[in-house]
């Protein structure tokens, strides 16, 4: 199977998000949002299904997917004695083997492998409290890129598309267990210049067993949705979020914002004439329901 042949950004998420883009905002955006907040009847409804403006970001289509920026409370926690220690077994680890293999590390490498010293992070530290901005190189996590981003001026929708991943992604390269979807929200609800005065939401599009895509690709996607109720996995949250694994009003506050999902197949059913390619290999575009 060639590579990215049923990657879900090439072949559902640009595609649909690309269609009710160019309906525009009465007959793409707001329907689309109207849509959801009927899916996922929440205190958030209201602000989402009503918006003066509107900004989307996703890839494809002559725009690019939003960068965010990581939450400071997490690269603080991740330069602590606390911080350092959880990261240690993996990424010594892994920063080690490549050295032991004969790769250069970067400098970004070396600078993660100082940082195990004690005291390069009492350095931080204090570059810290007086003010300064910890470095770049510094980061156990890099810029966050969701799949879609769209926001209005009371929310802002956080969009993670899947069709035949085999799971979800619950890990990033440095921190285990730092799920996708909780980073997506940890970030997002950090970012001053998204949530000022604004709710930050999350959830998922899926593909279901009749999806052709799935169908022709052989594979079984098996998600695990229960995780992202709060209460009996508080601590897949926690692992999610060590920085506020002592504060459950936070941890509560974060989960509260996860919607849910749907799938490509439903959403299709309010865009009857959403054409997307069933892989990439297709010459010629498909309907989405046929």
């Amino acid at each position: 199977m060639a590579f990215g042949l049923y990657n879900s950004s090439i072949i559902r998420v640009q595609p649909v998000f690309a269609h009710i883009g160019r309906l525009g905002e009465e007959n793409g955006w707001s329907v689309f949002l109207n849509w959801i907040s009927q899916q996922f009847p929440t205190k958030f409804s209201h602000e989402m299904a009503t918006f003066s403006t509107l900004r989307a970001y996703y890839s494809g289509d002559g725009g690019g997917e939003l960068a965010i920026p990581p939450n400071p409370d997490l690269l603080e926690y991740l330069i602590t004695d606390e911080g350092i220690e959880h990261l240690r077994k993996d990424t010594v680890a892994k920063l080690q083997s490549k050295r032991d293999l004969g790769q250069e590390l970067s400098e970004t490498d070396k600078a993660r492998l100082a940082l195990f010293d004690s005291g390069s992070r009492e350095e931080q530290r204090f570059r810290a409290r007086i003010g300064g901005q910890m470095l770049r190189p510094f980061q156990f996590e890099g810029l966050d890129y969701p799949d879609v981003v769209i926001v209005t001026d009371k929310i802002v929708l956080i969009v993670e598309g899947k069709l035949t991943e085999p799971h979800l992604t619950t890990q990033t390269t440095w921190l285990d267990g730092r799920d996708q979807m909780i980073r997506h929200l940890d970030s997002a609800m950090a970012c001053e210049e998204l949530s000022a005065q604004k709710h930050v939401l999350g959830m998922y599009i899926i593909g279901d067993s009749s999806d052709e895509s799935i169908q022709k690709s052989g594979r079984h996607p098996c998600y695990d949705f229960s995780n992202y109720s709060f209460l009996g996995h508080e601590e897949y949250w926690k692992k999610a979020l060590p920085h506020y694994a002592r504060d459950d009003d936070k941890l509560k506050k974060i989960a509260c914002r996860y919607l849910g999902h749907v799938t490509w197949q439903s959403l299709g059913r309010q865009f009857a004439g959403i054409k997307v390619p069933i892989d990439s290999s297709s010459q010629s575009a498909k309907f989405l329901l046929e």
